[in-house]
């Protein structure tokens, strides 16, 4: 705010010779640059004049009513947006609804992305679990492809010994009960 009413064209005010109108008129250069020593800044009120300058509100209406009305019709002028004013606050007004459209589309996509981590760990649970079927799928199949080569290792050794015992049996003459020739 500060920066805006340096901006502003300095009033002009009465050289005033009397301490009375001298400390008003210096009550209102403060106030109007918002820079007041005994009350709030902003607050322009004619009770806040009468206050800052240390004199009765009664005595503003009566007997300083021309500095009064002086303080009011510099108030109203400062409060009057000049345009450059006018255009900073319409750029201002533009860039708050832009960083709220802008909060509000980071908050979207701060959900959306909640929504796909919380998507990606489960995947990574189900993909943990299939691992896990996987590997005991092929411990099994491991298994079973031991037990099949001991079978046909077996299997290769009764061939074996099957065709050891026809040897044998082909040199073997057959027997035939005695007597019977």
């Amino acid at each position: 705010m500060s920066e805006v009413v340096d901006d502003l064209p300095k009033p002009v005010l009465p050289q005033e010779t009397d301490p009375i109108r001298r400390n008003i008129v210096d009550a209102i250069r403060r106030m109007l640059a918002g820079t007041p020593s005994r009350v709030e800044p902003g607050n322009r009120s004619v009770g806040a004049l009468a206050e800052e300058a240390g004199v009765t509100r009664n005595d503003l209406y009566r007997a300083y009513a021309d500095l009064r009305d002086l303080f009011e019709r510099l108030k109203r002028d400062y409060d009057t947006p000049n345009p450059r004013e006018a255009a900073l606050i319409a750029k201002n007004w533009k860039v708050r609804e832009e960083r709220d459209a802008l909060q509000s589309k980071y908050d979207t996509m701060r959900e959306e992305r909640a929504e796909w981590k919380s998507a990606a760990e489960a995947l990574a649970r189900v993909v943990q679990v299939e691992q896990v079927k996987r590997a005991n799928v092929e411990e099994k199949v491991r298994i079973a492809n031991l037990k099949e080569q001991r079978l046909l290792a077996q299997i290769e050794q009764l061939k074996q010994e099957n065709q050891t015992l026809q040897e044998a049996n082909a040199t073997v003459t057959p027997w035939r009960p005695r007597g019977s020739r």
